[in-house]
């Protein structure tokens, strides 16, 4: 039985989409959206939120994690944002506990907001996951699964925290794009990745495990893995951002980009990443969002 932490569902939806609403984890997302920002979801909306809630449980038997709840599990207590909605407002909430502020994302500088998700300008746009590194300490072990899905990305993107101070090196950052070499960082490890194609899609790292691997995925695809590295016991306390990258604290904004989607959760086991690849996939397919 998979336990739903802190929210209502009575009264189902209140909304006015056609679709039903059955998962009790979108229809508080969906009443917290319609209370705070009178928003009702579209009817793609509604369905393609149920359909990715149910997944994550492990409660539709089409997907390999049928009867596992490790995604719900590892992500409950932290942050999916799915991005729905058409303005900055809607587009902040976490669908983990809409109800609280707690994680929720904020917007600075540049930012505009359409279906598809929030452009940054380039000059001073970002996304704030307001995950600081302190909140690193309450993963379990070394693990974490982190990342976002971009859109039409013009040369680079990145995401993610950077210290050079060897005693506060919490660093979770991952650069890619067609004008720079790829890397990731997990803990206090770079990996060189060397150029890619990685212009929009599904990247993130995955770490499991104590000690832990820092996977870099992009869509899909394992594209390095970092050395076996323990989390530093002593981190200092950045905001993870993203289109950006807090640099000892201070955040460096990359060039225009559309984030859709974004995530910071405990890691996912072997068995388990394949399938959240293809949840989010298929999620941005049934909003026609995809364009990888």
């Amino acid at each position: 039985m998979i336990n739903i932490i802190g929210i209502s569902t009575s009264g189902g939806y209140k909304g006015e989409p056609s679709f039903q609403l059955t998962d009790p984890l979108a229809i508080a997302f969906a009443n917290q959206l319609l209370l705070d920002e009178g928003y009702s979801l579209t009817n793609v909306e509604a369905e393609s939120l149920n359909n990715f809630c149910i997944r994550i449980k492990g409660e539709d038997p089409l997907y390999a994690n049928f009867g596992d709840s490790q995604i719900y599990d590892a992500a409950s207590a932290f942050q999916i944002c799915p991005m729905l909605g058409e303005t900055l407002g809607t587009k902040k909430y976490n669908l983990m506990n809409a109800a609280s502020a707690t994680f929720r994302l904020s917007f600075y500088g540049g930012c505009t907001a359409n279906y598809d998700g929030v452009t940054t300008d380039g000059v001073s746009g970002y996304i704030s996951s307001n995950i600081t590194t302190n909140n690193y300490a309450a993963l379990n072990n070394s693990s974490v699964a982190v990342g976002c899905v971009i859109r039409d990305s013009s040369s680079r993107y990145d995401f993610g925290t950077y210290s050079t101070n060897p005693s506060l090196d919490g660093n979770l950052w991952r650069r890619l794009g067609i004008t720079v070499d790829s890397r990731g960082r997990s803990w206090t490890q770079d990996n060189y990745i060397g150029p890619t194609i990685d212009t929009k899609g599904h990247t993130w790292i995955n770490l499991f495990g104590t000690p832990s691997a820092g996977q870099n995925y992009h869509n899909g695809v394992l594209e390095s893995i970092n050395s076996l590295l323990f989390k530093p016991s002593s981190i200092d306390n950045q905001v993870l951002p993203f289109n950006a990258i807090s640099f000892d604290g201070t955040v460096y904004v990359r060039p225009a980009n559309t984030t859709i989607f974004e995530h910071f959760f405990e890691g996912l086991s072997p068995a388990s990443v394949p399938v959240w690849n293809t949840i989010v996939d298929d999620f941005m397919i049934e909003l026609g969002k995809k364009t990888w």
